[in-house]
């Protein structure tokens, strides 16, 4: 980790296949060929973080790789900085190990709600008879009816939202079948806090036919790190 002097005069592009820290696979570069970690004019990826071995390709989160520019955060000009290098400094996360039995049994799931005050007008016995056409499987509650849907596909996430709505329009208004698309739609199941490898996606959908309201309940399975 540090100034390999690895780009623009220093190293050309017919270089690269003579050097065996970059040729050989066990060796992961994390910083990119175009990225620029100096502070002057030219644009050069000079500075490098390389690694490798089990533990470090478990560990490093290759997407944090960056020249770090600290003009913003500690209010420098350009010409202090200069004076203090012409290279930025270099950083990359490292996620923190969990113990084996954390890695066991926990999980994470990135959700949201949305709520329609609205008192369905629906008979029972006419949501559960659907509810197996629609793909959902039917719980019967004292506050109500809780309908489950499970999918490894976002796609298929989506189409039983729409095909629920379409079978029981008393049960789910347009309007929130229309909230909870637009927020699947963009963004809300995503997860910031998320740099392990992503399990197998699973999506569930709970619709909760409640007395006084229906509830769609959209979740993600994600990574606790």
């Amino acid at each position: 980790m540090g100034d390999f002097n690895a780009a623009c005069d220093y190293v050309k592009e017919r270089h690269w296949d003579d050097i065996s820290l970059w040729t050989r696979e066990e060796f992961t570069w994390a910083i990119s060929q175009k990225e620029d970690t100096t502070t002057n004019y030219r644009s050069c990826a000079l500075d490098r973080i390389v690694y490798a071995g089990e533990n470090m390709n478990a560990g490093v989160i290759l997407s944090s790789a960056q020249a770090f520019d600290y003009r913003e955060e500690f209010n420098i000009p350009i010409e202090e900085v200069r004076a203090i290098s012409d290279h930025w400094p270099i950083e990359v996360k490292i996620r923190g190990k969990m113990s084996i039995a954390a890695e066991k049994h926990l999980t994470s799931n990135t959700c949201f709600t949305v709520r329609d005050s609205r008192k369905p007008n629906i008979a029972e016995e006419k949501i559960l008879n659907v509810s197996k056409a629609s793909h959902f499987t039917a719980t019967v509650l004292p506050s109500g009816i809780s309908l489950s849907n499970e999918t490894n596909e976002f796609d298929d996430m989506i189409g039983a939202i729409s095909g629920f709505r379409k079978a029981l329009p008393n049960a789910m208004t347009r309007e929130q079948q229309e909230a909870v698309l637009f927020k699947a739609n963009n963004g809300a199941l995503g997860d910031a806090s998320s740099y392990a490898d992503e399990p197998d996606a699973v999506y569930k959908v709970t619709v909760s036919v409640l007395k006084n309201c229906t509830e769609v309940l959209v979740c993600r399975a994600t990574t606790v790190n």
